[in-house]
């Protein structure tokens, strides 16, 4: 058929929750350019929502995108993208994105390879797209329901073949941190999207469909998966030789990816496998070849059956379940149901997971200490305890009680539906942070309350993390740049081109030169600041945009060379040898887009798609007051750590930060760039062919040269 789309379906719903409106038009502007995914989202929020739009106004828009390799059986390729201005960042709002799977396959088989939600609806409503159909529906059964429930009932409105994304009570009630739920332990965490549904009265979205994705050399998409699996798929007794080790196969028990961050809990738990106390059985996203997603079925029943994804709410619960290491703190079946109902009330794990003072950092920070930990919304509340600043009287919470039972169902149902104290919470950590700062209620000590939270969240200025904790893994030059500039604050993938994450690196160094480019291992000394660090960073944001948009998983691709062994658990086999790591691009890009397409596309192309992306994400911040914005609280700082930050000592006293090579290097990455204080020039703009984004910003006055 010579009108054949492949690796797209070709259109695009749009859905106005006002009017009633259902409308479609081609994606084919945004294929080449932008990809998919993050990129065609991005561009989408250019096109669609100014700078004096809200989160919560309805001019703002629910994007959900997907990427060309979704949907194709290209392996890996399950995630995708949902995008628009997020309530998170304060005291500016801006475009974020968050990513999870199964949705956006689905979705293109429904029909569409985007769905744009915009409008509010006067009541409950859920979208039914299917086949190229779209109908909105009442959901006024569905308000008020966990996550779960309102799941099981679509199911049988609908079938069990479905696919999901919806609210629970926190998105209806606007809890700003609130996700996007698509199964039990996968959700779209990230940027508050959540409650952006609920402003909208948007309970649901449910995709399902057999529209054809069409693979243009289907036997070459075969061939690329075999080789990219060929490493993570080694049989039982078989012996094979992998960067000159032996490695041998075994049992799936003895290397499931458990991913527990526990190892005590990871090797109680296979031997509890072994005596057959514990089922094991291999589950992953579309296309999986790494199975991160592993079910758990423990047959006394003393355990819910779980599974353990990276990231999820559930997952973090399995090794104090499993372990019981620390007495009197969320012993047994409390330590999962406290996850599973972060999950059914739509809340991100990052935010509200008080479990990370447990496994992290237990004691109160000391000023002078600027070590590495574990930190997540939970240190914050916890250390906000510590200090004495949240107490009984101030919060209506039982202190005394923190990890209990008790004390988490409290804790949730006060944020969830904005009780008392959980009505400043529910607004999010940095807006609780200036609130607690200007109240004489939370006591003298109660200024504190700055320092822990810019002890916890490494980015300066008016627009911090959006999660707590990147950016503190390892100080370094390029883990701490990256934390500053970078627009994708989650942990996968993080800044892994070697000792630059918290997950150590198997990246050759003939690899790692071939990929960042001359001088590159440099940045594995983690005192030294240059050129060659604000370029490793340069391509590592590039890689993830083209990771994003096309739209594959960095836990199987391995951006950047860390093994499967080092992210997921620590005695299987690596998913790249040398030889693939060499001769084949970081994330496969290329490769399986041309057998999809079957139009040859270079890395170079896809870097240079990646930096057009990178470029459009910084010009909409600009757009939306991240350069200009005045804060009497936060500051106008760009690009930037808190000052603390610059402190950080390893154990022989050195400083990891100095502001002296921090400043330099962000002036390297500038240049690099093609931008000025932060902002890219008419110049750069042109050359990556955004002209009109050039001339937007010349006419508000924000371009620097």
């Amino acid at each position: 058929m010579a009108d054949k789309i492949y690796g797209y379906v070709g259109k695009i719903l749009r859905v106005n929750l006002t009017t009633k409106e259902i409308t479609t038009c081609s994606s084919e502007k945004y294929q080449d350019m932008y990809l998919g995914g993050k990129g065609m989202a991005a561009r989408i929020y250019w096109d669609e929502i100014g700078p004096e739009v809200k989160p919560f106004d309805p001019e703002n828009k629910v994007i959900f995108t997907s990427g060309p390799l979704n949907g194709t059986g290209a392996m890996q390729a399950a995630k995708g993208c949902v995008a628009g201005k997020s309530p998170v960042w304060h005291p500016v709002h801006t475009f974020t994105f968050g990513t999870t799977a199964n949705f956006a396959p689905m979705m293109k088989r429904s029909g569409f390879d985007a769905i744009i939600v915009e409008g509010k609806s006067d009541h409950p409503v859920y979208l039914w797209v299917y086949n190229g159909h779209c109908e909105i529906r009442d959901a006024w059964d569905l308000w008020g329901k966990t996550t779960r429930n309102t799941r099981e009932v679509l199911y049988r409105k609908h079938n069990k073949k479905v696919v999901t994304a919806t609210i629970g009570p926190a998105g209806e009630n606007l809890v700003v941190s609130a996700c996007v739920s698509v199964a039990a332990n996968q959700v779209f965490g990230r940027g508050g999207f959540g409650a952006v549904m609920g402003s909208k009265m948007l309970k649901a979205v449910v995709v399902y469909g057999d529209t054809p994705v069409y693979v243009a050399q289907p036997m070459k998409l075969l061939e690329i998966n075999r080789e990219r699996a060929k490493f993570s798929a080694i049989k039982i007794g078989e012996k094979r030789i992998v960067d000159g080790k032996e490695i041998e196969g075994k049992p799936f028990e003895e290397t499931a990816a458990c991913n527990f961050g526990s190892v005590g809990a990871e090797t109680q738990l296979r031997e509890m496998a072994r005596r057959g106390e514990v089922q094991i059985k291999p589950n992953g996203c579309e296309g999986c070849a790494v199975f991160c997603r592993t079910k758990f079925h423990f047959k006394d029943g003393s355990q819910p059956d779980t599974s353990v994804i990276c990231s999820s709410n559930i997952g973090w619960s399995i090794p104090e379940a499993i372990h019981n290491k620390w007495k009197k703190k969320m012993l047994g079946c409390d330590s999962y149901n406290f996850a599973q109902t972060l999950d059914d009330l739509g809340l991100n794990m990052n935010d509200f997971c008080i479990l990370a003072p447990l496994y992290g950092c237990r004691g109160k920070f000391d000023e002078n200490e600027h070590i590495e930990g574990s930190l997540l919304g939970g240190d914050w509340i916890y250390q906000a305890y510590l200090f004495g600043i949240l107490t009984d009287e101030n919060t209506g919470l039982p202190w005394e009680l923190f990890g209990t039972k008790e004390f988490n169902d409290k804790f949730l149902e006060m944020i969830t539906y904005r009780k008392g104290f959980g009505d400043i919470l529910a607004n999010g950590f940095r807006y609780a942070t200036e609130y607690i700062y200007n109240h004489e209620e939370f006591g003298p000590n109660r200024k504190k309350i700055r320092f822990i939270y810019e002890r916890i969240n490494a980015k300066a200025g008016n627009m911090g993390c959006l999660e707590h904790g990147h950016g503190q893994y390892v100080p370094n030059p390029g883990r701490s740049i990256y934390a500053a500039v970078g627009d994708r604050t989650g942990s996968e993938p993080e800044f892994q081109w070697g000792k630059m994450s918290k997950y150590p690196s198997d990246t050759p160094e003939e690899v790692r030169e071939k990929w960042i480019g001359k001088g590159a291992n440099k940045i594995l000394d983690p005192f030294y600041w240059g050129p060659e660090v604000a370029h490793a960073v340069v391509r590592h944001e590039d890689y993830c945009n083209v990771v994003d948009s096309l739209h594959v998983c960095a836990v199987g691709n391995m951006l950047g060379g860390v093994s499967l062994a080092a992210y997921t658990n620590r005695t299987i086999t690596k998913t790249r040898d040398y030889e693939d790591w060499l001769y084949h691009s970081p994330h496969g890009g290329s490769e399986f887009l041309e057998a999809v397409t079957g139009n040859p596309i270079s890395l170079e192309e896809l870097d240079r798609i990646g930096s057009r992306i990178t470029h459009l994400i910084r010009a909409i911040w600009v757009r939306d007051g991240y350069t200009t914005t005045k804060d009497d609280f936060w500051g106008n700082e760009v690009d930037a750590l808190w000052p603390m930050q610059y402190e950080r000592k390893d154990p022989e006293g050195r400083n990891y930060n100095p502001k002296e090579g921090f400043e330099a290097t962000i002036k390297d990455y500038y240049a690099e760039r093609g931008w000025v204080d932060g902002v890219p020039t008419r110049q750069t703009l042109e050359a990556f062919g955004l002209k009109d984004v050039a001339d937007d910003l010349e006419n508000r006055g924000l371009l620097k040269a």
